[in-house]
């Protein structure tokens, strides 16, 4: 048989680069597939393209924030002529006592600031910011939450008819400012002057507060990754393909040779057998 098995293994075993290049190809190709099948077969697949209440809490762990204790901001210095979208959530349960980094007569928290996306695991190229507003009473475990921005497509998951509307906010309360920053290449000198105050976020994930991706978008995932598994196993075919044609030209060659080997051996007998 002019492409085998055994001209196939030949050839690969010769050359271990290409061999290992062809089997990284299959196992991208398989694994591929099974994320193909697990999309499509898995309803509770989370939307990481959006901001929802559950994506903002959980990567605002990953934050830290430092408040200026001796900066106020009052209501008149937010409002702005652009289109400004909220969305509040009340008695969100944390893990932190905000009121405790504050001067110990202090009967709420009150802080609010700007977090850039890229801080949540959006807009990796973009400059945009969502203004946060944080508010606890003391002895309490609950915070109010606001969000607010001039986009309408980052607040839409955080409200709709059943969620984001709470009225906990009080806007006559005195507010002081907070400024974020990732908890990674933190600079030495960040929130290092005096009356300011670093404090973090500890928040437990609530899969009812997620978004996940919805029949129509996990079939658009299924297919792209199925297609993606088919290219990878055609290419991971021809490949074995023109690896068995190599290896069965390579033995026809070899086979060739020992044959002109063993056909010049009798002469150089004779020749031999005449000098004597």
């Amino acid at each position: 048989m002019f492409l085998s098995f055994h001209s196939m293994s030949s050839f690969l075993c010769s050359r271990p680069p290409l061999a290992m290049f062809i089997l990284s190809l299959l196992v991208l190709s398989v694994t591929t597939l099974s994320l193909a099948l697990y999309c499509r077969s898995s309803p509770n697949l989370h939307n990481v393209d959006v901001l929802d209440w559950n994506k903002l809490f959980t990567e605002m762990s990953d934050i830290k924030f430092c408040l200026k204790t001796n900066s106020t901001i009052t209501p008149n210095s937010t409002i702005s002529n652009t289109t400004t979208y909220t969305a509040t959530m009340a008695k969100v349960p944390i893990e932190t006592n905000l009121v405790a980094f504050l001067p110990r007569d202090s009967e709420y928290f009150s802080g609010e600031g700007s977090i850039p996306l890229t801080h949540l695991g959006l807009g990796h190229t973009s400059e945009e910011s969502v203004m946060v507003k944080l508010q606890q009473e003391r002895g309490k475990v609950t915070v109010c939450v606001r969000v607010e921005s001039d986009k309408m497509e980052l607040i839409e998951h955080l409200r709709n008819d059943t969620i984001g509307n709470d009225a906990c906010i009080d806007n006559a309360r005195d507010t002081k400012e907070f400024t974020a920053h990732s908890d990674k290449h933190l600079p030495h000198s960040w929130c290092k002057k005096d009356e300011d105050s670093i404090f973090q976020w500890d928040f437990q994930g609530r899969e009812d507060w997620a978004t996940f991706l919805t029949q129509e978008e996990r079939e658009v995932l299924y297919v792209h990754l199925l297609a993606t598994s088919a290219v990878l196993a055609s290419a991971v075919v021809c490949m074995l393909v023109w690896a068995a044609a190599r290896g069965a030209a390579a033995g026809s060659r070899r086979v060739g040779d020992r044959r002109g080997d063993m056909q010049l051996l009798p002469s150089e007998g004779l020749e031999d057998d005449r000098d004597f």
